[in-house]
């Protein structure tokens, strides 16, 4: 029907007819036609208008209802509806000054502050909004939509109280309202109150099945509840019902790295990664589970990406300062160090990371001031004390070095140590710890390895001595340690890790006895040996090696992969190559070959492993005991061969663990040692060179 041929007046029944039924598109047109007839008549310019927004073409509305108001610039309805247009086009300022002058001309008229209101929540302007919305209230006190927005502004403004009245009022006027159930719980969440607000979540996802941001912060609850599986459950289901859930993926993540399932965290957060290029958390995340898995050159690019999205935020550049100590560049860490604590001057943790940088370095008195500095900043800072007891330790320095290493327990106590003590914290711990003071005559007395195979073969040196002070002593160590630490002096007991403990009165664990017995440089009980290797086992061992023609040497060069410090104190079986041009048999102590060596050992004729014999640390030391030398990195076998009284040749990076402390090449540990220290940080040629002179004047004729 055109206008031209039809009665006006009937086309613009039809027209609004047509609109009023739902089909704003074929009221446009007639709308259209009719303007060509009457192309400034207002009511058109309105109508046609508010029905191009119904169609989506928000742009086009806009343009004729701002037509009309040059015109009649206090029509209160035409500036409303264009509000509402320039709100979907992202125009909230131009929307926020149509709201302003509804305002003025009708100071009742509640839609106006509601979505002035709204206008303002886009703009984060949120003090501004809370009043509006006040007024709405005002005027309106059942407005459901009014008291449920201004407890999400109220949430913003961090007034929880006010936002749950709020929200309690909402839900009176509109029970079953998802949304607002999903907003009260997150407050709640927010407060700690979990059992709420996991109940609040569950009536959320009732009223709305699939509502999967609920099932996201369902599982957050989970978490603090500590109902890990069943919050793991929930990410799942969040993911089922959106896929491009990054939140959900990213949580799910947390969780996963939390549970110890690294890999598994990883592949979550590479999820969120894909769907949130830009949420610097993710990278972070990322970044410190790629850490944890040993893998920090991917790690520093997340932590690139994070410093990219977050310039100045004080962990991106500390986590990165970490990833290069990790790849073994301190050097170029000071800098994020710096930078991070340029950006948060209390940042304990970052003077630790750069203290340690240095102290890596060997610039030991910027490191002690650095982890001075940290303590300063948090007198709780365990790390900081652990660290600088390393370093106390290293210079000699055992009086203080020894007392501030017992913040380690502080540091992370490891959770079967505090199930072995039922211990809920660490205080219960410390209650019956035997520092040396109480008498501990016919008392039994727990000793019990914490950390790993060399430093128990180190220090088990002063479990006779314990026995001296007339305790019934108990002995828990690794099982494949028990038999070896059978052969020292003493009458003790032995339990493996895991197995029942029986009751006993105080406990030390063994890195702590050298403070139980105020050991200095000087007072270090360095007998040698004090570990034997069992008669029959050297014996066969003696007859399985044969006449001996050539000097034996023993050989170690690579430790624990998982080892903090693996990168720098295993050493490439390629680059003792020339090692192997001496004339003399090779035998390989330690257990565990990686696939690349082992295939390289394949090609030495001169160099026996023995990987299959080797089953317990006896049979090692029975086989080191028939060595003439034994020749190793910092590792398990280099502590065995100095208890066994051999002569041990020690391989070393340039900044060594503490025990061997600075610069020496003897150890007052192990009188038999001999050390061979890198002269520059990654430099083992010069150590593999100096090891074959050495063993060139040892043996030649």
């Amino acid at each position: 029907m055109a206008a031209s041929d039809t009665d006006p007046d009937a086309v613009f029944r039809l027209a609004l007819k047509l609109q009023q039924a739902g089909k704003p598109a074929a009221a446009s047109e007639l709308y259209r036609s009719l303007l060509q007839r009457f192309p400034d008549h207002p009511q058109l310019l309105y109508l046609l208008g508010t029905a191009e927004m119904q169609c989506g073409r928000y742009a086009d509305g806009v343009a004729r209802i701002t037509a009309l108001l040059k015109a009649a610039p206090d029509n209160v309805e035409a500036r409303f509806n264009r509000a509402l247009g320039l709100q979907k086009l992202g125009r909230q300022r131009e929307a926020l000054a149509d709201f302003d002058r509804i305002i003025a001309l009708k100071p009742d008229h509640v839609a106006a502050y509601y979505d002035r209101a709204n206008t303002l929540i886009a703009l984060d302007r949120n003090l501004e909004a809370l009043s509006s919305l006040n007024c709405v209230v005002a005027l309106d006190p059942d407005h459901a939509g009014a008291q449920a927005n201004r407890g999400r502004v109220l949430a913003k403004l961090k007034r929880p109280q006010e936002a749950l009245e709020s929200f309690d009022r909402a839900l009176a006027l509109d029970p079953d309202n998802a949304k607002v159930h999903y907003d009260r719980a997150t407050v709640l969440l927010d407060l700690r109150r979990h059992a709420e607000a996991l109940a609040g979540y569950d009536r959320s996802i009732a009223l709305d099945a699939g509502y999967a941001d609920a099932y996201v912060n369902r599982g957050l609850t989970l978490m603090a509840l500590d109902r890990k599986d069943e919050a793991l459950d929930s990410f799942d289901r969040a993911i089922a019902l959106c896929s491009d859930n990054s939140p959900a993926y990213f949580n799910r993540g947390n969780l996963l790295n939390e549970l110890g399932r690294a890999e598994e965290a990883l592949a979550s957060y590479n999820q969120a990664a894909t769907l949130a290029p830009n949420d610097k958390s993710v990278f972070c995340n990322r970044g410190n589970v790629l850490m944890k898995l040993k893998r920090p050159a991917e790690a520093l690019a997340d932590y690139d990406r994070y410093v990219a999205l977050a310039p100045d935020n004080a962990s991106a550049h500390n986590n990165r300062g970490s990833a290069l100590v990790a790849l073994n560049r301190p050097a170029e860490a000071l800098a994020d160090f710096d930078r991070a604590i340029s950006l948060r001057q209390d940042y304990a943790e970052a003077y630790t990371n750069r203290g340690s940088a240095r102290s890596s370095l060997k610039r030991l008195a910027e490191a002690t001031a650095d982890y001075d500095r940290a303590i300063a900043a948090d007198p709780t800072h365990a790390e900081a004390y652990a660290n600088k007891a390393l370093l106390k330790l290293q210079t000699g320095d055992f009086s203080e070095g020894w007392e501030l290493y017992e913040w380690r327990w502080k540091c992370s106590m490891p959770k079967t140590v505090m199930k072995k003590f039922n211990a809920e914290t660490i205080a219960c711990y410390f209650e019956r710890l035997w520092d040396g003071n109480q008498p501990i005559v016919g008392k039994t007395l727990l000793l019990y390895a914490e950390q790993g195979f060399g430093d128990i073969l180190h220090f088990c040196r002063y479990i006779p001595m314990v026995c001296g002070k007339g305790a019934k002593v108990v002995v828990e160590a690794q099982k494949p340690l028990l038999p070896l630490l059978a052969t020292l002096r003493g009458t003790f007991t032995l339990v493996g890790q895991g197995e029942q403990l029986p009751p006993f009165d105080l406990h030390c664990p063994i890195m702590s006895l050298p403070r139980a017995f105020r050991t200095t440089v000087e007072t270090i009980p360095a007998e040698v040996p004090y570990l034997f290797a069992d008669a029959e086992k050297q014996k066969s061992w003696a007859e399985k090696l044969g006449a001996k023609n050539r000097p034996r040497i023993g050989l170690a060069w690579s430790g624990n992969p998982e080892h903090t410090n693996d990168m720098n104190r295993s050493i490439p079986l390629a680059e003792l190559r020339p090692l192997f041009d001496f004339p003399s048999e090779f035998h390989v102590l330690q257990k565990d070959i990686r696939p690349a060596d082992a295939a390289l050992l394949s090609e030495l004729p001169r160099v026996t492993a023995h990987t299959e014999d080797l089953v317990d640390f006896s049979d090692t030391a029975a086989l080191a005991a028939e060595m003439d030398v034994v020749i190793s990195v910092d590792t398990a076998l280099a502590h065995l061969a100095g208890a066994l009284g051999k002569p041990a040749w020690i391989m070393l990076p340039w900044a060594a663990e503490w025990r061997w402390m600075m610069d020496r090449t003897d150890s007052p540990w192990y009188p038999t040692a001999t050390l061979f220290r890198q002269p520059q940080a990654g430099n083992w040629n010069a150590v593999i060179r100096d090891i074959v002179a050495a063993l060139a004047a040892k043996f030649s004729p």
